[in-house]
């Protein structure tokens, strides 16, 4: 037990170099920082003129909105990052070698999660050029951008926790992949889907398993203690899946 910390460490390391030396890394983190650039200078054009709907505080014109779009981007672009965590493995078969080790299911799964969620901060670090480059510009509420960095961080360790969980059903990166798109654009889609559902205490009761339910309130700068729980207990409900399946894997081999 007393290596646990150390192994999880040494895997984490390891995924997130390899996620590092890989070409696909690059080239989604270059896609993903210009599509965020144009979506920012469009939006701090349009506050400049006075585009209709826009009010005069900055934060909420201009932030806010680019960091919500920004979300989406990390929605398309985590399932391609945790395809290969575990279907890359199993494919080549150094899980089922890494299996027949003293490294426990959980240690690998964290290591691996752990990994995933560090490369993924690159991203948000870059997310946080744009209020700074706002902030030369006019007064920017630094709660907000807190907020909202807190909520992009929350919701892509509870997608890269649903895309390792994905990963370790198939042997196929690309089944992993569409099986994480399908999954992830369903929580999101929730609150627009269930406006057919014909009571209002059903839309009311399934709206609280919305992602845009709670990431909405996380990025107005409003740290609810219900909104942060569910992007955490989404983060642990799909680690538990996966050690389960892990587990079970182990035992049919």
């Amino acid at each position: 037990m007393s290596n646990f910390p150390r192994t999880v460490w040494l895997v984490a390391r390891r995924e997130f170099s390899a996620l590092l030396t890989n070409p696909l890394f690059f080239v989604l983190s270059g896609v993903f920082f210009l599509l965020a650039a144009w979506i920012f200078v469009v939006t701090l054009y349009q506050f400049a003129q006075g585009a209709e709907g826009m009010t005069v505080n900055v934060t909420a014109s201009v932030v806010r909105p680019t960091f919500f779009v920004v979300h989406f981007f990390l929605l398309v672009q985590v399932p391609l990052l945790t395809m290969r965590g575990f279907a890359e493995d199993r494919s080549s078969g150094v899980l089922d070698l890494l299996q027949t080790t003293p490294m426990t299911d959980w240690a690998l799964l964290l290591g691996k999660f752990f990994g995933t969620v560090a490369a993924m901060l690159i991203y948000l670090l870059l997310t946080l050029l744009f209020p700074l480059v706002t902030s030369f510009l006019g007064t920017v509420d630094w709660a907000v951008i807190v907020g909202s960095a807190i909520a992009l961080l929350l919701s892509s360790a509870a997608y890269v926790a649903f895309g390792l969980f994905c990963s370790s059903l198939t042997e196929s990166q690309v089944i992993a992949a569409v099986i994480s798109y399908v999954g992830l654009f369903l929580l999101v889609l929730t609150d627009i889907v269930i406006e057919d559902l014909p009571q209002a205490w059903l839309r009311d009761m399934v709206r609280h398993f919305s992602v845009n339910e709670h990431l909405t309130a996380i990025l107005d700068g409003l740290l609810a203690p219900m909104d942060v729980m569910y992007f955490v207990g989404l983060t642990a409900i799909f680690l538990f899946l996966t050690a389960r399946w892990l587990e079970a894997a182990r035992w049919r081999a």
